[in-house]
């Protein structure tokens, strides 16, 4: 069973997106949210563009954390029961 408020939550992230659109965190949170209210491609979509954010040449380990999560979010999304 999903709870909270969902369109609140995403209204949310677009918000913080709009102020800070160069933190790959906003996309991470962007991805929780999406996956949770069962949006799964568009979750990874998310999580690819925090990725897709990171400056030239990033450290390996931050470029691994974010592509676990990433598949983290997309598998549990995908794990979820049909609301």
């Amino acid at each position: 069973m999903r709870r909270g408020n969902g369109d609140g939550a995403l209204q949310s992230v677009a918000r913080a997106a709009e102020l800070e659109p160069w933190n790959p965190a906003v996309f991470v949170t962007r991805a929780l949210v999406l996956g949770a209210v069962g949006r799964c491609d568009e979750a990874v979509a998310a999580g690819q563009q925090a990725l897709d954010l990171l400056p030239d040449n990033p450290p390996a380990s931050q470029v691994r954390v974010l592509v676990e999560e990433r598949n983290r979010i997309g598998r549990a999304c995908r794990a979820l029961p049909d609301p």
